[in-house]
Order: C-alpha cells, then structure tokens, then sequence
C-alpha cells in the first residue's frame, strides 16, 4: 500500500481490521462500479453499415471478454443472440432466418456464418459495380458504331405497358 493509501485510511481506522474492511469496500465499490460501466458498454453496444460487421462483432466480444474477466458469467446463447440483435439495419432479413432457426449456433459457428455472409454481401457489391461499369462500356460502343453521327438527342422512352386487372 502506498503511503498516501495508508495516511488518507490509517487515520479514519483505530484497528487493522478496521483498516483491512475499509479498504475492502473501497476497492469493491470501485469494483462494482467497473462491472456496471462494462454492462452498459455491451448493451449500448450498437452496429453500423460504415464499417464491416465482423471488426464490430470482435469489438463487443472484447468487451464481452472484459465482462468475464471480472468474475462475472455472460451466457454463449445470450451473447450470440445479443450479436445477432445488434447487427445494422441492412442485416435484418439474415437476422430474421437466424432468428427463424431451431437449433443455437456456437459463438464459433456464428461468427463463421457472419463471416461467410459478409463475404457474399462484398462480392455482390462488387459484382454490381462491376455490371454497372460494363453497361457503361457497352453503350458507348454502341454510340462510336453508329452510322458516324451522335444520337445524343435520341431519348429513350419506357414501352407504355397496361396493366389488367
């Protein structure tokens, strides 16, 4: 104990005991309090589409393992259930078929599945890039093939299409 420890308690105990029991209390409040501030954090937890999902899943399972370490238990399915409540808005239709499924999925298993899924979702995005900028290629293929005039004025009108009811 460092001497400003032992001058600031050594005056308010007439014991050692006494001493010993407030000190106690002091480092379990601050303890409790350390508890409470990394409950918080995990539950005000929230997840964004600006970065990807499975840096902010390794995030919470950090606090998540602060959370352990202080004696507390924090339950696999709660956690994986609380991942899966987090993730962002664009995730709801893979939250709702994991919500669907009958059997609990491992923490491992899990973050497998998020990962796989953020893999497909990064290779649509590019696959949609990709198609937008061949259209564009393509189209101005076209134009330079025309009978050497521009066909800039040229609008391109939707077909009218009725629809019966």
């Amino acid at each position: 104990m460092t001497d400003s420890f032992y001058d600031q308690y050594s005056k308010k105990s007439k014991t050692a005991k006494e001493l010993c029991d407030t000190l106690k209390s002091f480092y379990q409040a601050e303890e409790a309090s350390t508890k409470k501030f990394l409950v918080s954090n995990y539950m005000d937890f929230k997840m964004t589409d600006d970065k990807p999902v499975s840096i902010q899943v390794r995030e919470l399972q950090l606090i998540a393992n602060d959370i352990c370490a202080t004696g507390m238990v924090l339950d696999e399915n709660f956690h994986v259930g609380a991942i899966v409540a987090k993730l962002p808005p664009t995730w709801k239709e893979y939250c709702n078929k994991l919500k669907h499924k009958k059997e609990d999925l491992a923490l491992d298993q899990h973050m497998q599945h998020l990962h796989i899924e953020e893999e497909t979702r990064n290779r649509e995005k590019e696959l949609v890039k990709e198609t937008i900028v061949k259209a564009h290629v393509v189209v101005d293929k076209d134009e330079k093939k025309s009978s050497g005039r521009h066909n800039h004025d040229k609008i391109l009108k939707p077909k009218n299409s009725k629809v019966s009811w």
